[in-house]
């Protein structure tokens, strides 16, 4: 329950609220922050217990109350076998309590949605952790392990299904190169090989065109370039990896 607590933690004048606000931020801070799929009063008072906080006296019945449908009344909360969760519209009220970003929720899907897609191991790995660091607000460390992923799936591709062409055009410089294992790429720099991709039809001109920004930004914000790198920012550059290169390339 660490991040949920943290998350509560933060909310200034938390110890201030009535009761019944108290319980649904709790509700709120576990589904959210703990990925749980319902809340059950119990966990509810260990919360109240861990802040040192004295209990709201009706944990239980006001769950049970307002998970019931009145006339013309939306129910608080939605029960199922797992818990208790937070009814839409009570959800949205009792999240601004949190700072929570809309669009951090939908970026973090976006990443959640392509763990599983991933064609290895190690890249489901690299993705969770990347997603890790976004959770936490680790925005730099999330926008530099986005890219290295991003590259390495570009890498992966061009050497799996264009390895002849590519070389074809290794071939044609002033010191002729030829891959014959994927280690091999690591002598070309990043740019370089992007370059050499789109030159050998290996990587169409928007898809070039999409991964050079990136690298731009990239580049940018993993040095002490005095680039400042903000919440919104972090969430751009990953949404344009996912959705501009990562769901595109097979």
């Amino acid at each position: 329950m660490d991040k949920a607590l943290k998350a509560i933690g933060e909310i200034k004048g938390f110890s201030e609220l009535e009761g019944r606000q108290q319980v649904q931020a709790i509700v709120f801070a576990l589904v959210e922050y703990e990925q749980a799929h319902g809340v059950q009063p119990g966990q509810i008072k260990s919360i109240f217990d861990s802040l040192d906080l004295d209990p709201y006296s009706r944990i239980s019945q006001y769950l049970s109350e307002k998970s019931k449908k009145g006339r013309g009344m939306k129910p608080v909360f939605l029960k199922s076998k797992a818990g208790y969760r937070l009814e839409s519209t009570a959800n949205t009220a009792i999240a601004s309590l949190f700072a929570v970003r809309p669009t951090k929720k939908a970026v973090q899907k976006h990443l959640e949605d392509h763990i599983s897609k991933m064609p290895s191991q190690e890249a489901e790995r690299y993705l969770s952790e990347a997603l890790g660091c976004f959770i936490h607000d680790f925005w730099r460390a999330a926008v530099v392990m986005t890219w290295c992923l991003t590259y390495d799936l570009v890498r992966s591709h061009v050497f799996t299904k264009h390895l002849t062409a590519l070389n074809a055009r290794f071939a044609t410089r002033r010191t002729p190169i030829s891959i014959s294992a994927i280690e091999d790429l690591e002598s070309v720099s990043e740019r370089d090989l992007l370059d050499t991709a789109k030159a050998a039809s290996a990587l169409g001109k928007e898809l070039h065109k999409s991964l050079v920004q990136l690298l731009d930004d990239r580049n940018s914000f993993a040095h002490p370039s005095g680039k400042a790198i903000t919440a919104s920012i972090a969430e751009a550059y990953i949404e344009r990896a996912v959705l501009q290169v990562i769901a595109k390339i097979k």
